[in-house]
């Protein structure tokens, strides 16, 4: 069995379901936005990067740490989520309860559906097992997803 990050998995899934993915702007007018492209997607994996998409769906960052005070936890998670790809390489952007449940129910339903050997999210890194030779239907996939993300409201 090989490690996959989750978040990535979910991400990939998302680009098959042709869903968009709401890009954060490193703000110097080159790190995306209009046009679709994220800051990530221009290299553009920064604390400025991070700290304003962070700061764009209301959650404050100051000098690299994450202000949490008066942020509920579903707001948090889907900053945290939104906004991991504009990371700078090094900074921990943990995930979160939320994001665990999202993931649990992602492979649940791929279990349900006979995809068998994926095992269940790591709580601190959101990564999962997979079988040697994972080959899903991408229907299957991509209705997972969709009912995944739906129980987690979004």
């Amino acid at each position: 069995m090989k490690a996959v990050t989750g978040t990535r998995a979910l991400v990939a899934a998302l680009l098959l379901a042709g869903t968009a993915l709401t890009g954060c702007s490193d703000g110097d007018g080159d790190g995306g936005g209009g046009d679709g492209s994220t800051a990530a997607d221009a290299g553009g994996r920064s604390i400025a990067a991070y700290t304003n998409c962070m700061d764009g769906r209301g959650v404050k960052v100051v000098d690299g740490r994450t202000r949490t005070e008066g942020v509920d936890a579903t707001t948090l998670a889907k900053a945290y989520r939104a906004c991991r790809p504009s990371a700078p390489a090094g900074l921990s952007v943990p995930v979160t309860q939320w994001e665990t449940a999202l993931l649990t129910d992602f492979v649940n339903c791929l279990r349900q559906k006979g995809h068998q050997g994926y095992g269940d999210p790591d709580p601190r890194t959101g990564k999962y097992t997979t079988p040697k030779d994972s080959e899903i239907n991408k229907a299957d996939e991509i209705a997972c997803l969709t009912s995944a993300e739906q129980k987690a409201g979004l």
